[in-house]
């Protein structure tokens, strides 16, 4: 009964106050399409309290922000998780789903699929359902995220409304009492999306009322109003160009302790997977063809890039042994055999960077690219497979080169610098 009414004194709390506070950063989503079918949220900018800052490379439709001063004294290890992380750390999601987006992926019938709609029926099916049943979504979300720990079930929740409190512009949230952590999720609807944030705090740090009252304001500026949009925002959803890896003190052995950086070419379209959760040291990309390659041996829809850094101990490629490969070792992709083995560091015309080995094979259909360097105990690696036969292909093989020659490591010496100057 206690923390239901210190919880209600600080709900009066920040009723009292202005939806802006002054010590924010705001962040905006664009809401672009990257092609005429796909469906995103609308385009809004939210503030967010300045003890709190984005978790690099986990920018997408959800927006992840953690507790600065404390995630600087957490231990970071590969297999970290969300989990992990909020046992220790304060953090704040903000995640709205358009509301098509949501009836197509939760709330449609499955006989919408079957029917033999034109693009414009389906659009006004659509359209009229979320009309007709917006009240009734919020409402499931509520009841989904009430059962959605059943694995783990929270000890007690408590749902707050509108008439209990000034949640504007939620409708609902709910406080759900975890072992080690309290959350708070908060569902409410705008106009085209429905909006979803969550809050977790330590049960540890659950008395600091300051820090969850930031919280709290800070999920209450979001606005689809671009009549107040600051044009100081920071822009979330614009495809990054330069990627780097600078490691934090905070970081287990088995993380690399040396740095990179890297510019990622226009022509790829999108990161497809990277490894581990936080402090990213291995990236995925992946380019779809405009037209298929397929031939006897495979089906070639798209390229995939790949950049990692790995201790030795940890790599799953070493120099040594990818130059003394036999041709008959090089079996890929649908296991199609290499044709032919190129050296390309041995070409004095051809430049590898930063790289000591560099390797092309050549598939049916497709070559390969794999570019190492070994240093200080720590293994480099830009990998990439193409397609000859694709009419991008100069594009595409140029982009992916320039990234190997603009790879940059970050020795021990300039990172302890880098360290020092924080």
């Amino acid at each position: 009964m206690k923390k239901i009414f210190i919880f209600i004194v600080l709900l009066l709390l920040y009723a009292c106050s202005s939806n802006e506070t002054s010590g924010d950063i705001t962040y905006e989503f664009t809401g672009e399409k990257e092609n005429k079918d796909e469906i995103v949220p609308s385009s809004y900018q939210v503030s967010i309290d300045e003890s709190f800052e984005i978790v690099p490379n986990h920018i997408s439709e959800s927006i992840f922000f953690w507790h600065k001063n404390s995630v600087k004294e957490y231990e970071f290890a590969l297999e970290t998780t969300r989990e992990d992380l909020e046992i220790d750390v304060p953090t704040i999601e903000i995640s709205p789903i358009n509301k098509h987006e949501y009836y197509l992926s939760y709330a449609a019938d499955p006989s919408f699929f079957m029917e033999d709609y034109t693009e414009k029926e389906a659009q006004k099916v659509i359209e009229q359902k979320v009309k007709e049943d917006s009240k009734k979504h919020i409402e499931d979300i509520k009841d989904r995220l009430l059962d959605a720990d059943e694995a783990e079930p929270a000890s007690e929740f408590t749902v707050y409304t509108t008439e209990d409190h000034d949640i504007a512009p939620y409708t609902y949230m709910i406080q759900k009492e975890e072992e080690s952590v309290i959350r708070y999720h908060l569902v409410g609807e705008a106009e085209n999306d429905y909006l979803l944030a969550t809050l977790s705090i330590p049960n540890k740090q659950r008395e600091n009322e300051e820090l969850l009252e930031k919280m709290i304001t800070s999920t209450q500026t979001i606005t689809y109003n671009q009549n107040e949009f600051k044009e100081s925002a920071e822009m979330l959803d614009e495809k990054p160009t330069h990627i780097s890896y600078e490691p934090p003190q905070n970081l287990t052995e088995n993380y690399p302790n040396m740095g990179f950086s890297y510019k990622l070419p226009e022509e790829v379209d999108s990161e497809i997977g990277s490894y581990p959760v936080y402090h990213k040291i291995r990236y995925s990309y992946i380019t779809v063809y405009n037209e298929t390659i397929e031939n006897e041996q495979l089906t070639l829809p798209s390229s995939e890039l790949s950049i990692r850094v790995d201790r030795l101990k940890n790599a799953n490629n070493r120099e040594g042994e990818l130059r003394n490969k036999d041709i008959k070792d090089f079996v890929t992709f649908q296991h199609n055999s290499a044709q032919s083995v190129t050296h390309l560091h041995e070409d004095e015309n051809f430049d590898t960077g930063v790289f000591t080995t560099g390797i092309k094979v050549e598939f049916d259909g497709y070559d390969e690219y794999w570019f190492l360097k070994e240093t200080n105990g720590h293994v480099y690696q830009v990998v990439f497979d193409i397609s000859p036969e694709v009419s991008e292909y100069e594009e595409l093989l140029e982009g992916y080169l320039n990234l190997m020659r603009t790879f940059e490591i970050i020795e021990k010496e300039e990172l302890a610098s880098f360290i020092n100057q924080i």
